[in-house]
């Protein structure tokens, strides 16, 4: 085990090494990819926090090359404990062996939707470090407390809150439970706090209201907002994607078209390929399938970068449930082209198939997954299994059951559902 002394000692050393041979190559395996150090005894100075935190240390492999052997990290501790295993002894041992746990490992569980184990980390910090947390802190762990044990435990702890630390993230953080909740009036009631601050950036609380409005049916409501919005020219592109969707759950397709129409001309508004596809499922809701498959052409055209996977995906998702086959194998040949297919591509194809009633297309992509996947995953023999017996195959269902029983498979309750 790495004391504390012994890593200062290690950075130490790296810094002397860099000041010599800057330009060398560092693989920081875990936080980042290959890059080129920066200016001369730049990366000590950037590092040596973070290797204090991770319990980290650097070794020469070859001249000019340096690697970090990650001697272990808090996150990768915590990820090997499951729900609802408290996470309090590991982070009471990590602070025994010297090192230091911060706010961000909260947030970074909390984005992996681990959020038992972000809110068990922000309280031992609170009650066993009595470490003071600041505004965005206790707005975070306000939304934990409703994700974890619902909307009256996040209301009491928001009560036990002193004045001189409520402001505009807490409140913004209690409309937020409250629009999760659906719970209308006490979101109206917290909007009207929220606006006597008057924030800067009062936009993603106006939104979340749409939202609201829009689950709970309350269009007068909604539109009153968004004018009120539109007037202060606070409107932004997610306002106006939340309006869209409104309008195609309800099949208002004239309302959705005329929007559409203003977010086109609207120079602060970035049109995306999700609102092209999102108007197409309005128009296919109304069979006008014709109107679906142009749009999509729109939808096709924006899509790009790290998301053109994602979006390709929806899209042939829409083709499909539009009765377009040729449509849906074009854009399956898209997605492999632009990186090798995962699971998650083999369900959405397969879904799609499924939804075409293309059991010889299904069947040959059930072949292939079968051919190059590395790890089995029983979302898609399920998916197979459920179209048999929708398509009455029930002999080619047990067969395959039995084949991949003896094969040594872990099917799951759905399999047999």
């Amino acid at each position: 085990m790495l004391k504390r002394t012994d890593i200062v000692l290690e950075c130490h050393h790296v810094a002397t090494l860099l000041n010599s041979c800057h330009s060398c190559i560092v693989k920081q395996v875990g936080w980042a990819s290959t890059q080129l150090l920066p200016k001369k005894g730049e990366l000590f100075k950037k590092k040596k926090r973070r290797m204090m935190q991770m319990g980290s240390k650097w070794k020469l492999v070859k001249k000019g090359t340096w690697t970090k052997r990650v001697v272990e990290s808090i996150e990768n501790r915590v990820v090997k404990v499951g729900d609802p295993v408290s996470v309090v002894p590991i982070l009471k041992q990590w602070v025994e062996e010297g090192r230091e746990v911060d706010q961000d490992l909260a947030h970074r569980l909390s984005q992996s939707r681990r959020y038992t184990h972000a809110l068990q980390v922000l309280e031992w910090m609170s009650n066993e470090r009595n470490y003071d947390l600041y505004p965005g802190g206790i707005a975070k762990q306000i939304n934990l407390i409703s994700k974890v044990h619902g909307l009256e435990q996040a209301e009491k702890y928001f009560r036990s809150i002193p004045d001189a630390k409520i402001e505009f993230k807490i409140y913004a953080a209690l409309l937020r439970c409250y629009m999760e909740h659906k719970s209308l009036e006490e979101a109206e009631a917290v909007m009207k706090k929220i606006k006597e601050f008057h924030p800067v950036n009062i936009t993603p609380c106006c939104n979340m209201m749409l939202k609201l409005y829009a689950h709970m049916g309350k269009y007068e409501k909604m539109d009153r907002l968004m004018q009120e919005m539109k007037e202060k020219d606070i409107c932004n592109t997610a306002t106006y994607m939340i309006r869209l969707n409104a309008y195609v759950a309800i099949t208002d397709i004239k309302g959705m078209e005329k929007l559409l129409m203003q977010m086109e001309a609207d120079p602060l508004v970035t049109m995306s390929w999700y609102a092209y596809s999102a108007a197409a499922n309005g128009y296919r809701k109304v069979h006008n399938f014709e109107k679906a498959t142009a749009i999509l052409k729109k939808s096709e055209h924006l899509a790009r970068g790290k998301t053109s996977r994602l979006a390709y995906e929806s899209i042939r998702t829409m083709y499909a449930l539009i009765g377009n086959k040729d449509e849906v194998f074009r854009l399956w040949h898209m997605c492999k082209n632009l990186k090798k297919p995962n699971n998650s591509t083999y369900v959405s194809m397969l879904s799609s198939l499924v939804k075409l009633d293309d059991i010889d297309g299904a069947e040959k992509i059930l072949d292939e997954w079968e051919c190059i996947y590395a790890n089995f995953d029983a979302r898609i023999p399920n998916i197979m299994i459920s179209a048999y017996c929708k398509w009455g195959q029930f002999d080619k269902a047990d067969a395959y059951i039995r084949r991949l029983l003896d094969g040594g498979k872990q099917l799951d309750g759905r399999t047999w559902g």
